[in-house]
């Protein structure tokens, strides 16, 4: 089929030197009524975490896309441009990447805008009880696509695509003329590995409606509103001091439901999360199952629910989206009856000043929060949604830790995927140890850190646990995380809508350090 130049987009026109199998394929989805495609909007139905979701998606030529899902009480929101990249996560807040998240949505794969990108042929290859043509071409990630084509018909099979993150198979069915262009109405997602044969499909997407070039929502490629869950009922727009205790625990009562319980402050979770068991008896019900690791690398499972009101001595949390799961192994630890663990969404809105010393805490809006005098501002870094500090190790430099203060147990956790490549452990003494997190005991490595320095101060000889943890809770970009028994020898200040921390030196802060809590 012949196709005069000017008839059809200046990215077309690469097709003049691409495979023959690529103008079959171009052929086959409509020619010029798809080459006139500029706007793809697209709803699915698909499963998410057992849940029954609505996927809805625009891109366009501009190379801009916006994918929301909403599964009951789970709604995410990822919106790229051509160099960045924001994802609303269940929680509400909003990360922006310019490196991650740089996927392709499918309904961008299966545009017509991606054929100039200048398509090699592979190898032939057999799936579904027959063989394909195969077209490959690289894209900003890095991301590789290769396409699977009918040789006879350039009618698409499915769509593989390669990505640091991991890779897919997308297999579409179901193929019925929009406007003149064929479409899909089924997709299957399945291992991307060629010698499972029909494999069974990760994910099923039945679409219910797609369409072409309808002008799309007001705001739909704009980035993400954070999600606002936090309100004062006093004008001093704060808490005032709240007691917690014992020692540096951060544990303190809040009220639910009507009923006074403990809660535990624990930046080192994303989430609030509820216990399951005490989340029921409120009325509180959930849905869903996700896997969570905790900082051992072991998981929970846990369920998605809308929250309940949570009042904290003048101010009140409401509005979001929090996790349930069993908060046991927590109550074991602590020996304390914790129902509530606060976690990093309610710290991203509000500044959370310590002092360790007279055992209170204070949550601020950020709008009246005045620095103390005297405190060491230190930046934050996100690794992902993950707040760190930097610390210099040893001879290895500066590297990032999560702050947690759900982390009582050691100084410093240093994860698998970091202190495990560097051999941390082999002419270094060490004995084991158990540690604890959200899924129970495990056990764990304890050793001796030469010198850690955070800002100007520099501690010497500080015990450190070392766990597996090499994925999942940032572990693959993060040296590990940062605990109590090191922060809490200052009077101490998150101050993440500001992106910093406050340190103010306390009177033990050059004391010899105990053993990790094992």
């Amino acid at each position: 089929m012949g196709v005069a130049l000017a008839a059809i987009p200046g990215w077309a026109k690469a097709l003049v030197s691409s495979p023959p199998l690529l103008e079959r394929y171009r052929a086959w989805r409509g020619g010029r009524a798809f080459d006139a495609v500029t706007l793809i909007a697209a709803v699915a139905r698909v499963r998410v975490a057992d849940l029954d979701a609505i996927r809805r998606t625009w891109v366009d030529a501009e190379g801009r896309s916006s994918e929301t899902v909403e599964a009951g009480p789970i709604k995410t929101r990822l919106v790229t441009a051509k160099a960045d990249a924001w994802v609303q996560g269940v929680d509400g807040r909003v990360e922006r990447s310019t490196t991650g998240e740089r996927r392709y949505p499918a309904a961008s794969v299966l545009s017509p805008w991606i054929l100039g990108a200048g398509w090699r042929s592979d190898e032939p290859q057999r799936r579904y009880g027959q063989t394909w043509g195969v077209l490959t071409a690289k894209f900003p990630g890095p991301v590789t696509i290769s396409l699977f084509i009918a040789p006879e018909t350039g009618a698409l099979g499915g769509i593989r695509v390669v990505e640091p993150e991991g890779s897919h198979f997308s297999r579409y069915e179901d193929w019925r003329l929009i406007d003149g262009v064929r479409w899909p109405f089924l997709e299957k997602t399945e291992a991307v590995d060629l010698e499972q044969d029909g494999s069974d499909a990760l994910e099923t997407f039945a679409y219910i409606e797609v369409s072409c070039n309808a002008p799309p929502p007001a705001e739909v490629f704009s980035p993400p509103r954070p999600r606002t869950t936090v309100s004062f009922e006093t004008a001093a727009q704060g808490t005032g001091p709240i007691a917690f205790g014992p020692g540096t625990d951060l544990i303190f009562p809040v009220e639910i439901a009507g009923r006074q319980v403990l809660a535990l402050l624990d930046s080192g979770s994303s989430a609030t999360h509820l216990d399951l068991a005490f989340a029921r008896g409120v009325g509180v019900r959930g849905a869903g199952a996700f896997k969570a690791p905790g900082t051992s690398g072991a998981t929970i499972e846990v369920q998605a629910a809308e929250g309940p009101p949570i009042r904290i001595a003048g101010m009140t949390v409401a509005g979001q989206s929090v996790g349930l799961s069993d908060l046991s192994a927590v109550r074991r630890s602590v020996g304390r009856a914790i129902q509530v663990i606060l976690g990093q969404d309610v710290l991203d809105q509000v500044a959370a000043a310590i002092d360790f010393q007279a055992g209170e805490l204070e949550f601020i809006a950020p709008s009246r929060f005045q620095a103390p005098a005297g405190a060491r501002s230190l930046p934050i870094r996100r690794v992902g949604t993950i707040p760190t500090v930097q610390v210099r190790l040893e001879d290895i430099g500066l590297v990032d830790f999560a702050i947690d203060l759900g982390n009582a147990a050691a100084p410093l956790i240093l994860y698998g995927s970091f202190w495990k490549p560097r051999r941390m452990l082999t002419r270094r003494p060490w004995t084991t140890a158990s540690s604890v997190d959200v899924s129970g005991s495990h056990a764990s490595r304890q050793a001796r850190i030469t010198t850690a320095a955070l800002g100007p101060w520099t501690f010497r000889d500080v015990p450190a646990l070392f766990v597996d943890l090499d994925k999942g809770r940032g572990a693959e970009s993060l040296a590990g995380n940062i605990g109590l028994p090191l922060l809490a020898r200052f009077g101490l200040t998150l101050d993440y809508p500001s992106g910093r921390i406050l340190l103010t030196p306390g009177p033990g802060l050059d004391r010899p350090f105990v053993p990790a809590v094992s």
